[in-house]
């Protein structure tokens, strides 16, 4: 069995529709190249009648969407409550985001469960939020999927 190095980095995305007192999604990764998995955790927010906090704890995958045109990473998470252990793994929200190629946009649709309810967002506009001073770690996790996607190809 070949050893090869299992690389994680940390993602940061704002998912929302840029109207002020609109519901926006606040999700903070961690990508595993080596097993294409992503998890962490995120929030739902909005300011303005009906408020909202939901935090949610996601676990899911990512994979490639290719046309002639272009490719995409399409990433699909499930979170539940972290603050409801009583539960565990009943869902309060269902979360896909089609980035771009670099990461860094795209576009999202999700669902949460509020009152017993399942409410329905989207399209919404996805950007990367800064991590550090720099958008170095996005940057090499672009870098190592599309090596990682071209020895697939290759081989």
């Amino acid at each position: 069995m070949e050893n090869q190095e299992v690389t994680v980095f940390p993602v940061k995305y704002r998912i929302s529709n840029n109207l002020q007192g609109g519901v926006s999604f606040n999700v903070n990764l961690f990508v595993d190249v080596y097993h294409k998995k992503v998890s962490g955790s995120g929030t739902i927010f909005q300011a303005t009648n009906p408020p909202l906090n939901i935090p949610t704890a996601l676990h899911g995958d990512y994979s490639y969407m290719a046309t002639t045109a272009s490719t995409n990473i399409l990433i699909v998470a499930e979170g539940i409550n972290p603050l409801i252990p009583i539960v565990p793994g009943v869902p309060n929200a269902k979360l896909r985001i089609v980035l771009d190629s670099n990461w860094k946009t795209g576009t999202a649709y999700y669902s949460y469960l509020n009152e017993g309810q399942w409410i329905k967002v989207g399209p919404q506009r996805v950007e990367a939020v800064e991590i550090s001073a720099s958008d170095t770690d996005i940057e090499k996790l672009a870098d190592t999927v599309n090596k990682e996607e071209a020895e697939l190809t290759t081989a």
